[in-house]
């Protein structure tokens, strides 16, 4: 409540009592599943994303997963949460209590780890039920207008005290599939760090980067406009649910000096 006058008027006005709810402890459970189109903040323009999930004095974080824009965790994370919880309120026993604040951050094993981006998760929404589907939620930097990925997740809030079911299974059913990419070329690839595309290549991956089919480096009939003409076939796991189903990621790679730049993706 705002309000507005002269100091002497002012001191006249009733002041409302505020009264400070009594604070609850509850575990809190966050299922991370996926990230897509996450910053790069490497020098090979990918990032080794992890999440930090934090709340009410308490937090967790997922595990590294290493040079991707695309990471996949599959997770739960569980932590012990005190919150102001005002059961008078019903229906809005937790109207006063923090967001959850989740973090994605670039693991840097020599620096500190880069904050790739971050959104804040209303508490009061939460419930103990598991959500029918995880929902994809925008990541954003400073500026709250500038989307810098997405993240895949959900959660679960239960009281301290009441019963608290283990973590459920988040990997959704998968079949196997063959994805055959036809690769005809490249045109037009602008200069590198100042010097020409020397003799490029292709990388491609379906959210697994240790499951990777490349073409061969061509520079016919030049590395400008390289042509491959070749038919890749990667085998590849594909979520029955569209929700959960992986981006094909392509990228570009340059051999200079013995040493390979990802020149686009």
């Amino acid at each position: 409540r705002t309000v507005f006058g002269r100091q002497d008027e002012l001191s006249k006005l009733p002041r409302p009592v505020i009264k400070v709810p009594p604070r609850q402890k509850f575990i809190l459970y966050a299922h991370v599943y996926q990230g897509k189109s996450l910053p790069a903040a490497d020098s090979n323009g990918l990032s080794d994303p992890y999440v930090s999930v934090r709340c009410g004095g308490g937090s967790a974080a997922t595990m590294v997963k290493e040079h991707t824009l695309f990471p996949q965790w599959y997770q739960t994370l569980k932590m012990e949460v005190d919150l102001p919880y005002d059961a008078g309120n019903v229906g809005r026993e937790l109207c006063l209590a923090p967001a959850i604040s989740v973090f994605v951050y670039d693991r840097d094993k020599v620096f500190k780890d880069d904050r790739l981006g971050f959104f804040h998760y209303p508490i009061h929404t939460v419930t103990s039920s598991m959500p029918e589907k995880p929902e994809w939620v925008d990541l954003h930097d400073d500026d709250p207008n500038d989307k810098e990925g997405q993240i895949l997740i959900s959660f679960q809030l239960f009281k301290n005290g009441d019963p608290v079911p283990a973590p459920p299974p988040l990997n959704p059913k998968e079949r196997e599939c063959t994805l055959e990419i036809t690769t005809l070329g490249l045109r037009k690839l602008a200069p590198f760090k100042m010097l020409p595309i020397n003799k490029p290549y292709v990388e491609f991956d379906c959210g697994d980067p240790n499951n990777i089919v490349k073409t061969q480096a061509s520079d016919e009939p030049s590395g400008s406009a390289p042509n491959f003409s070749k038919v890749l076939a990667i085998q590849v796991k594909i979520p029955e649910d569209p929700l959960f189903a992986p981006c094909c990621n392509l990228r570009v790679y340059d051999r200079r000096f013995g040493f390979k730049f990802m020149v686009g993706s």
